[in-house]
């Protein structure tokens, strides 16, 4: 590792805190991304949390595909009508236009929820309506995304309408 030899040329203590740094991120040390987020503001401690909450449902709702007979490119294809259902738009569209690798990783909070609630409430469409492959689970998808933008719509719909009175 060139950093740690470099930061123990200027003093062997560097070196020994970069090493034991860098150890503790290989090893997916929770605690070091803690430390991280303590000095991190409170609207970047909620986005994180909500990103990882997004992560913990998005594995659920994979396995769920995986159950359903979704393999390959079929698990894109459901994460497309997820998000165009909720934002009318396909995954490349949103990385392109947020300019992010990962699509998640350009959403805001209230988009993160989004998502995570739609996986959540497809899963259990899936599973109900006994969907097989990823069309069908693409279908139910969006369906459950579908009533998930709407409802966000007629919250914000609401709140304009208080605005004009």
């Amino acid at each position: 590792m060139l950093a740690a030899s470099y930061a123990g040329y200027l003093n062997p203590d560097l070196e020994i805190e970069v090493l034991q740094v860098w150890l503790r991120f290989r090893a997916g040390d929770p605690h070091l991304a803690d430390e991280i987020l303590e000095r991190a503001s409170d609207e970047a401690n909620r986005w994180v949390a909500a990103r990882a909450e997004g992560r913990v449902q998005r594995r659920r709702f994979t396995d769920v595909l995986k159950i359903h007979g979704v393999v390959d490119n079929g698990y894109g294809i459901v994460t497309n009508a997820l998000y165009r259902a909720l934002f009318n738009k396909s995954a490349n569209q949103i990385k392109a236009e947020r300019r992010v690798v990962t699509t998640r990783d350009g959403f805001e909070i209230t988009e993160l929820a989004q998502v995570t609630l739609s996986e959540g409430l497809a899963s259990e469409r899936i599973e109900d309506e006994k969907c097989w492959g990823a069309n069908e689970c693409a279908r139910a998808t969006s369906t459950s995304a579908s009533y998930i933008r709407d409802a966000v719509e007629a919250e914000r719909r609401s709140r304009q309408a208080k605005r004009l009175v």
